[in-house]
């Protein structure tokens, strides 16, 4: 029985003990019997005639779950599989799947999903709860700030967080190739990179994924190339651009001619180049390249390119990042900017070079002496 009970006889003068849990016998006084366990009553007249009774208290049910599990909420989970053994007799005990079949309570339970489970045995305990076969990662849910649902794996542009609609689930996360693993925790991701997350129940199923978060657009560039410090890319011989990423335009234009260039496309004519890249992700790019084989424009005042002069000469040059002169004779080199003004004699060289390596030279001489050596001759007596 699951109930607390007495012990009486109709008959007179009879003497009752009783032992609980196989102790020592006791004189019964009539209590009321509450305690789980097995009490043994005997009863005797005047003649000694005996009886014995057992009864039983019992307010749980017996049962044996074998596989591996974890209890949780009263509901036995696992990742393999489970089985009940009943320990004692039972009307009834059934076992409902989520399609409301009956299935077999003593048959192993391998496959995913959740099995109702109902028991009573014959002292009227009842016993209700479920066995949950769970063999798959829990699911992630990816939202950007505009709240997009965003794919695993996917590159985006935006930042993002990450959930799980299952409880007990726990997600890390490492960047990069770094090694720490970080305990994530809801909050928004927004740094440029990639991100490996963990996502694991209780029951130790998991996924692992990854994103990557891109504000700029990917692409090669090569070529023998300078760049001008405003994100443009200048060369005196080719360039070419090749997208690392799926875009949507990719678009090199000549400024002049019109003629257009795609990714991996070698550009080599000379001038000046539009480039408009939109990728997949949305992020763009907007500069311009330079093919530039004209060398630096260096103008004389005062003298023509390699002539002589006596006045002072004027060097200008356009065009330019590096311009100097060296008198000729001498290993110095003086260097000046746009222009200078040479008035000192002697001969001289002009160079001047520009960011992409183009260069020209001219040389000049200034003369403001003439050099008289006397050819008369006195003879004796001669004045």
């Amino acid at each position: 029985t699951n109930k607390k009970f007495r012990v009486f006889c109709n008959e007179e003068n009879v003497a009752i003990v009783y032992s609980f849990e196989d102790g020592a016998y006791a004189p019964y006084d009539g209590s009321l019997m509450d305690q789980e366990g097995i009490y043994t009553f005997r009863l005797s007249d005047r003649m000694n005639n005996r009886t014995i009774v057992s009864l039983e208290i019992e307010r749980s049910v017996k049962f044996t779950v074998n596989g591996s599990y974890i209890l949780k909420d009263g509901n036995y989970y696992s990742k393999s599989w489970l089985s009940l053994v009943a320990q004692e007799t039972f009307a009834p005990f059934e076992i409902i799947d989520e399609l409301g079949q009956s299935r077999d309570p003593s048959a192993r339970f391998d496959t995913e999903g959740k099995y109702n489970v109902y028991m009573k045995d014959i002292a009227g305990n009842r016993v209700e709860f479920q066995i949950v076969i769970d063999k798959s990662a829990p699911n992630v849910l990816i939202k950007n700030v505009k709240g997009e649902e965003i794919e695993e794996g996917a590159t985006v542009n935006l930042p993002f967080s990450v959930s799980s609609e299952e409880a007990d689930v726990s997600i890390t996360y490492r960047r990069g190739n770094t090694g720490n693993t970080i305990v994530y925790e809801g909050e928004i991701l927004e740094g440029s990179g990639r991100y490996t997350f963990t996502v694991s129940d209780f029951l130790g199923n998991k996924r692992e994924f990854e994103m990557r978060i891109t504000y700029s657009v990917e692409f090669d560039i090569s070529g023998n190339y300078i760049e001008d410090g405003f994100g443009n890319y200048l060369s005196r011989s080719s360039i070419t651009l090749t997208a690392r990423e799926e875009c949507v335009i990719f678009r090199i234009e000549h400024v002049l001619t019109g003629v257009s260039y795609g990714s991996g496309d070698k550009v080599t004519a000379e001038g000046t180049y539009d480039v408009s890249i939109l990728s997949a992700h949305g992020n763009k790019a907007n500069f311009q390249i330079v093919i530039d084989r004209a060398p630096p424009v260096i103008t004389l005042e005062g003298v023509e390119s390699n002539g002589a002069t006596r006045e002072n000469v004027r060097i200008i040059v356009t065009e330019g990042d590096n311009a100097f002169y060296r008198k000729n004779g001498s290993n110095e080199n003086y260097s000046f900017v746009d222009s200078c003004v040479i008035k000192e004699e002697g001969a001289y060289t002009v160079t001047a070079k520009d960011a992409v390596g183009n260069s020209a030279s001219v040389t000049f001489t200034i003369d403001k002496s003439v050099s008289v050596i006397p050819s008369i001759q006195l003879g004796e007596r001669q004045i």
